[in-house]
Formats: C-alpha cells, sequence, structure tokens
C-alpha cells in the first residue's frame, strides 16, 4: 500500500509511525458525511498521485507532497473506504491501527519524475 502527505509531516510519521486521522486524508481536509478516524492507503502509486491530484495543483512545490510505500501488520484492519472509492476508479483503504515506522519505506517525492 501507498500514503502521501506533507512535507511537514515526514519527520513525525518515521518517529512515531502512521496513526489515524479523523478528518483529515493524507494531509489535506476531507470533505465526507461521516468521519472515520483512519490511516488512508491506496493500492498503488499511481492511485496515491491520482488521490491527492487534486491538492497538487494547489500546491505546486514539487517537494510538498511525498509517497511512503506501507507494509500492512498483521494486527491491522484494513477496508475499502466507501466514500472514496465510491465516487472514483481509485482503490483506497482505510487502516484502523497505528502502522509503526519499521512498516513504512520513504519513497520520493510524488512531483518527483521517478
Amino acid at each position: 500500500m501507498f500514503h502521501i502527505t506533507r512535507r511537514r509531516n515526514l519527520e513525525s510519521i518515521f518517529e512515531n509511525g502512521l496513526k489515524p486521522q479523523g478528518d483529515i486524508f493524507g494531509g489535506f481536509k476531507r470533505a465526507r458525511s461521516t468521519v472515520q478516524r483512519a490511516v488512508y492507503l491506496f493500492e498503488t502509486e499511481h492511485e496515491a498521485r491520482m488521490g491527492g491530484s487534486s491538492q497538487f495543483w494547489q500546491n505546486p512545490d514539487p517537494d510538498e507532497w511525498h509517497i511512503i510505500e506501507v507494509e500492512i501488520p498483521d494486527y491491522c484492519n484494513l477496508k475499502r473506504d466507501p466514500e472514496f472509492s465510491s465516487q472514483s476508479r481509485i482503490n483506497a483503504w482505510m487502516a484502523s491501527c497505528t502502522i509503526p515506522p519499521e512498516y513504512l519505506t520513504y519513497l520520493y517525492p510524488v512531483m518527483s519524475e521517478e
């Protein structure tokens, strides 16, 4: 799985892990009919980029958004995000646990050519 986040969150994430959030989706506000505390994830790097594309256009700084690869711990409950996935063809997921730093791998800024 993959997670997108703002540059300012990277240090905390790699010290404390990814923690379930309520009304925040990968570092940007999310309009939802219901708020669920979760870590929001995507199946592929491409879907992570597409899931955050509207935010990238609002802040075109190529170093603002970053992709993290996430290994899901066995104890973590993972389910499809019904609101996000139903409005697009992007596979968005919600993890209901804190994901420790050892399950995370920093990849690169979202806007990089990799």
